[in-house]
């Protein structure tokens, strides 16, 4: 009796070029993300010339006084 050689599919006939696709795609989404996050953060930054109401400035000013946190708290670490 003859024994069974299980035949790849498709998707297991080259692993290597699956996984090699896969890894470019997520590479290209993260540069995409990085990207977007690039953008708000300056939009973060820069965000008076967008709002002029008061409320706006008091949210920018929160914000800017987290951001100087963090950074400060990076920097004693």
């Amino acid at each position: 009796m003859a024994s069974l050689i299980p035949v790849p599919c498709n998707s297991q006939a080259h692993p290597d070029a699956s996984l090699r696709e896969r890894i470019a795609a997520l590479e290209a989404d993260n540069e995409r993300l990085h990207k977007i996050r690039d953008a708000l953060i300056v939009r973060v930054e820069s965000g008076m010339a967008h709002k002029p109401e008061p409320y706006a400035a008091f949210e920018h000013s929160v914000v800017l006084a987290e951001q100087v946190r963090e950074r400060t708290e990076a920097l004693n670490q």
